[in-house]
């Protein structure tokens, strides 16, 4: 565990695997974060930890997959504002990377942050109505609580597949009254 984040690649799949099932032993968690926060091994390892994830606790994994997603989903609008095409690609896929970490291991502390993403249309680039529609979907995914956020844009958004995803959302929602929402 000591020794992987000072490779120069990211683990194998079994490597990865037998520290994402033990992340409370001596020196593992700190490896995983460190692989994690590691810009080259970082998509690598959330790509085989979502692969992994049915042979994964979830919950002792979300703490450092809590911070690895919140640091994606950060460095997402820097990347798209640089005008440069190879950047604005991989805000792209960092910026779906981070959904599907947070949606594949329901990691619901981070629905703050994509509920303020989403009211903002954030993660703007081209991409921008994909990238709310793409943020309605994990929302739903969490069971997001925000039955008003998603009636409005269901009414009023000027993109129908971003309407339909904010639909989708809203009888997923675990709030009482999303049932009633026109």
């Amino acid at each position: 565990a000591k020794l992987l984040p000072q490779l120069d690649r990211a683990p194998n799949d079994e490597e990865l695997l037998r520290l994402a099932q033990f992340p409370n032993e001596a020196g593992v968690g700190e490896a995983l974060k460190a692989l994690l926060t590691n810009e080259k091994s970082r998509a690598a390892v959330a790509e085989k930890l979502l692969a992994q994830r049915t042979k994964l606790d979830a919950k002792q994994i979300a703490p450092l997959l809590e911070s690895a997603a919140r640091e994606m989903l950060a460095g997402v609008q820097a990347l798209a504002d640089s005008g440069n095409d190879s950047e604005r690609l991989k805000a792209g896929h960092q910026g779906a990377l981070a959904l599907q970490l947070i949606s594949g291991f329901q990691l619901t502390s981070l629905e703050s942050d994509l509920v303020a993403l989403t009211r903002r249309g954030a993660l703007q680039a081209p991409e921008a109505v994909e990238n709310r529609r793409s943020l309605l979907i994990t929302l739903r995914d969490l069971r997001s609580a925000e039955a008003d956020l998603f009636a409005s844009l269901a009414q009023s958004d000027p993109d129908a597949l971003t309407r339909d995803a904010a639909l989708e959302a809203l009888p997923a929602s675990r709030a009482p009254d999303a049932g009633t929402k026109p």
